[in-house]
């Protein structure tokens, strides 16, 4: 049982990483910056100037993160991503290489347990009213099943 646990999370985590590999993808719409899946969310908050916090709340049944950021190209420009306390000891893969988008996936074979920040975003550049916001988020337990988005 503990080696499928174990495949699971290696199988996310290499697909995830392919995926930021290959791109981001050109994308559609946004969402609102919340994202909820079995009472975990994942919020992105604003703390002034051209830097944004990825928060996570209810975090205790998600074992990894496949999130990706939209934010105005036009007026954000390059975009670093920090990996948060929360989810320090996560192996964290972070593209940020086709503007405009920014996509960051995260595991952890212990999983995560309560609330905090999973990252911050931080640009070099901001000329105007940008905004950011969450394009798509995929989670799963620590077990490697997908929890579904309400």
């Amino acid at each position: 049982m503990k080696f499928n646990k174990f495949l699971n999370l290696y199988t996310f985590l290499i697909l995830g990483t392919l995926t930021l590999i290959w791109g981001c993808g050109s994308g559609g719409g946004s969402t609102p910056n919340v994202a909820v899946g079995n009472g975990a969310s994942v919020t992105i908050i604003s703390s002034g100037g051209s830097e944004y916090i990825v928060q996570g709340d209810n975090m205790d049944s998600v074992g990894g993160i496949d999130l990706t950021i939209n934010y105005d190209g036009s007026t954000m420009f390059s975009p670093t991503v920090t990996q948060g306390a929360f989810v320090s000891g996560a192996l964290m893969n972070v593209n940020t290489g086709v503007p405009g988008k920014i996509r960051i996936a995260l595991i952890s074979t212990n999983g995560f347990s309560g609330s905090g920040q999973i990252a911050t975003i931080s640009f070099a550049a901001n000329s105007g009213t940008g905004n950011v916001s969450i394009a798509s988020v995929t989670m799963i337990d620590t077990v490697g099943r997908p929890i579904p988005l309400t």
